[in-house]
């Protein structure tokens, strides 16, 4: 019994050697580092966002309240991709109007507490106001604060319709929009 025992342990100090010199010549992966914690933080690669927001805008002397909206999915530390809609409340008589626009925004999260931000978008607007054309292209930026979980932002948002090169075509609104992590 002793000489079988005293085999198992021989065998298992040649195996655990023969082991180590086989990681050592790199034939064998090294053990898994354990995972840094993102510096992104809500920016992170894999967290989804909902930002809120709306503003005042105006269209064929036509006063509007604008309501938007946009959900993302950050695809790397800080580059989210996104859907976004917008629902233009009249402010006096005039028919609504809604949008909805794909679009990709990053974040320069290093810059914390003030975050500066911009993206690109694609919008069409869903409406029976002739305002002639309703596929647009545009752009945003802007600073996002933050202040432990709560980001504010503001920024422009610059809408041009395609088809258009005349700069009154081109319609620049300021935006406010609050940012929710998950």
């Amino acid at each position: 019994m002793r000489c079988a025992l005293s085999f198992i342990a021989v065998c298992a100090l040649m195996i655990g050697a023969s082991l180590s010199c086989v990681r050592e010549a790199g034939a064998l992966p090294p053990p898994p580092r354990p995972a840094r914690p993102s510096l992104a933080g809500p920016f992170a690669q894999g967290k989804s966002q909902l930002t809120l927001g709306g503003g005042l805008s105006q269209i064929n002397n036509n006063r509007y309240f604008a309501l938007q909206g946009r959900v993302g999915y950050l695809v790397t530390d800080g580059l989210a991709l996104q859907l976004g809609g917008q629902a233009w409340v009249p402010l006096g008589d005039s028919d609504a109007l809604y949008t909805l626009a794909p679009g990709a925004t990053y974040y320069l999260y290093q810059l914390k507490p003030l975050i500066p931000y911009a993206g690109v978008f694609y919008e069409r607007t869903l409406t029976s106001i002739d305002i002639g054309e309703r596929n647009a292209w545009g752009a945003r930026g802007g600073l996002m604060w933050q202040s432990s979980g709560l980001l504010l932002g503001f920024g422009l948002s610059v809408k041009q319709p395609f088809g258009c090169e005349d700069e009154s075509c081109r319609l620049i609104e300021p935006e406010l929009s609050f940012l929710v992590n998950f």
